[in-house]
Parts: C-alpha cells; sequence; structure tokens
C-alpha cells in the first residue's frame, strides 16, 4: 500500500479524529476491475464486500448512535454500503440486501431520505419475493425491524398512509414470532404515525401497548424508550409535569446506555416541555447543546426539528428578529433534507413567523427570512448561541 501511495496509484485521506482512508485513482480502479473480471474473480470479491458491509450495518443498532464521531466515520461508508445494495439487487440476495439496508438510517438522519426509502422498499420488495418463491430470504426478526425502520422514514417523509399500513404489517409479523422488542417498536412506531394525524386515541392504545411489551424487554434502551414513550403519552394529555418527570428518566436512561443519539432526541423534548412551563433559562441550555449534537450527527431534519422549537422560544420572548431568521433557516434544511414540516406542528411554526413577520413590517420581516435562508447549520448555531 505504501509503494503504491508513493507512485500516486493511491490516495491517502486523514479524516478529523485520525482515521485513515485509501482512494484508488479512476484509471487504478478500472484497470484492476478489468483484472478481477479477467480472473474470473469479481463476483467473489463483491460479495466479500457486501458481507463485510454487512456486517457493518449492524453496528448501527449496536455502537453505531453512542458517539457521534462514530455515526461520523460511518457516513464515510454510505458509497461503499451503496454498491453493496446493487450487487445484492443485481444478484437478488435477500438477506445481505436487508442487513445491508441497516445503513438506511444513518442516510435517514443525515439528509439522504429519499435514497433511504429507496432501498428499504426495495430490499423489502426483494425479500417478500423470496418468500413467496420459497428461496432464500431473510429472518423474520431482521424483516420486522426493517418494516418498522420503513415505516419511521415514511412518517418522516410526511406518507402517513403508506407508513401506518407497513407499521401494521411490522406488528403482525412481530405478534407472529412472539418477539418482545419487536412488538415494542412496532407499537411505538404506529404510535408515532397517530400522534402526526392528530389521532390521540389511536396515540394512546398504541403507546400503551408499546410500554407493556417494553416492560417485558430486559434490554436496557427497551425500558428508557418505553419511558420516553410515556412521556410523549402525558404531553398529549396535557400533564406536563407528569410528561417531564418520564422524560427526565429516559434520559438517564440514554446517558447511562451512553446512546448520545437519544440524548438529543430526548434533550429537545425535555427542552419543549421546560418552554411550555416557562422555564425558559433550562429550555434554552437544552435546546442549544441539542443542536450541537443533530449538527455533529449531520442531521438536517431533526436539526430544523430543534431549531424551529427554539425559534418559538425567542418569539415568545419577543425576539423576533432571530426568530425570522432561525424559522428560514429551518425550512431551507428542511427542503434539502425531504423532511416536510408534520401537521401537528405547522400551527405552531406559523404562529411563530406570522407574530415575527407582524411584529418586524413587511420589509424586516423580508430581509431577516432572505439572510436567515442562506445560513448553514454551523451559522445557524452561532445565531442561536447569540440568544443563549
Amino acid at each position: 500500500m505504501a509503494g503504491l501511495v508513493d507512485v500516486s496509484l493511491v490516495h491517502v485521506e486523514t479524516l478529523p479524529g485520525g482515521t485513515t482512508r485509501f482512494h484508488l485513482l479512476e484509471l487504478a480502479r478500472e484497470f484492476a476491475g478489468n483484472r478481477l473480471r479477467a480472473e474470473g474473480e469479481e463476483d467473489a470479491c463483491r460479495r466479500q464486500h457486501a458481507v463485510f458491509f454487512a456486517r457493518l450495518a449492524e453496528t448501527l443498532n449496536t455502537v453505531g448512535f453512542k458517539a457521534d464521531t462514530r455515526a461520523d466515520m460511518l457516513a464515510h461508508e454510505l458509497a461503499n454500503a451503496r454498491a453493496a445494495l446493487e450487487w445484492a439487487q443485481e444478484q437478488r440476495q435477500a438477506e445481505v440486501g436487508l442487513r445491508l439496508a441497516g445503513f438506511t438510517r444513518l442516510w435517514d438522519i443525515r439528509g439522504g431520505r429519499r435514497e433511504a426509502r429507496h432501498w428499504l422498499a426495495t430490499m423489502l420488495a426483494l425479500d417478500a419475493q423470496a418468500r413467496a418463491e420459497h428461496a432464500p430470504s431473510a429472518p423474520d426478526l431482521l424483516r420486522v425491524e426493517r418494516l418498522y425502520g420503513y415505516a419511521r422514514t415514511l412518517l418522516n417523509s410526511g406518507d402517513l398512509e403508506q407508513a401506518e399500513a407497513v407499521a401494521q404489517e411490522a406488528i403482525a409479523l412481530a405478534q407472529q414470532i412472539d418477539d418482545r422488542g419487536a412488538l415494542t417498536e412496532s407499537y411505538a412506531t404506529l404510535g408515532m404515525v397517530a400522534q402526526a394525524r392528530g389521532d390521540l386515541e389511536q396515540v394512546a392504545s398504541a403507546f400503551t401497548t408499546s410500554v407493556e411489551y417494553a416492560s417485558q424487554d430486559m434490554r436496557s434502551e427497551g425500558r428508557y424508550r418505553a419511558l420516553f414513550r410515556l412521556g410523549e403519552l402525558a404531553r398529549n394529555r396535557s400533564d406536563f409535569t407528569q410528561a417531564h418527570t418520564k422524560m427526565e428518566d429516559a434520559m438517564a436512561g440514554a446517558q447511562a446506555a451512553g446512546n448520545a443519539w437519544d440524548c438529543a432526541v430526548t434533550m429537545t423534548m425535555l427542552a419543549h416541555l421546560e418552554r411550555q412551563q416557562h422555564d425558559n433559562i433550562r429550555a434554552r441550555s437544552r435546546y442549544l447543546e441539542s443542536l450541537k449534537q443533530f449538527h455533529a450527527f449531520g442531521s438536517s431534519a431533526f436539526f430544523a426539528w430543534c431549531l424551529e422549537r427554539y425559534s418559538a422560544l425567542l418569539g415568545g420572548e419577543g425576539r423576533h428578529a432571530p426568530a425570522a431568521r432561525l424559522c428560514a433557516a429551518a425550512a431551507i434544511l428542511r427542503e434539502q433534507a425531504n423532511a416536510p414540516l408534520p401537521a401537528p406542528e405547522r400551527a405552531a411554526f406559523e404562529e411563530t413567523v406570522n407574530r415575527a413577520r407582524e411584529a418586524l413590517g413587511a420589509a424586516q420581516f423580508t430581509a431577516e427570512w432572505s439572510m436567515g435562508s442562506s445560513f448553514t447549520q454551523a451559522m445557524a448555531i452561532a445565531e442561536a448561541v447569540k440568544f443563549g
């Protein structure tokens, strides 16, 4: 390898954190590919490549989101994941394909929602066809996990009808195999869809069922996520004190598990609850920390979600100019991530925007909105910190 680097046939890249990556120059890649085909070894190498990245995809649910640096490192493998998924599709390798589809979670949170939807739909369909033909297919538990993951991606894209149908399919298969963890997550997904639709009765039913199954699941993540859902249920019932208690307990569980992603999500919900309880000092601190975490993960959609709520806090304090700028930044980020604002959150966002427009006047509001539309995530954080 050192020799190839010395003669400039391989390019070396050092990433933040000290990780080293090697890239073949295109001419060398083409030559190597031709030699592989000539020797009849291409398929074996592509299979090894796909199996390696299928194993790596499994780490996304174990250590991948316990530290944002790990998620950032795995994000550099998305091109490899794409190539492996293409091979699995060409060769009709249903199990390897569904395992590789674990990378779609990373695509989803980092703004590649269209690609996440494409690969989940493709591999689930490939597995369904294999099952229908009695050909080798993925294990039932893996299929359930990909089904509720696909439902959540559809939910985040605003396709609620299809998201509900896929969540129901996940529940049916989870019941068939009688897996408590799968039932916990599948019912939780159905509750999330109901929440987006504003169906509070179904939210209560789905989240309650999810928590019941979680209480039978000894995994720590199942327990603290159940507390999070109990907090969501209390919030839907406007019991903000109970919601805050449950979210605090969930936060402690996420911190103990070392799951940085769940910490960021739970911290944002806690900030929202504290703002509703008029504790802006604590809410402000949590929002700013969550923004930094979502930025570290490279998640445009969740960054926008947090930014919208922080903007509402600023607007409530009469800081309408920065609220307008940050709302504009959030709107652009959602557009780039193909993550439309969920219907239940639209009214609150529009209220913040309309109050800013009324307070500032049309000309200044337009100027502030235009400025915010040009913000990067780093610029939005810098703007938010000014008022922290």
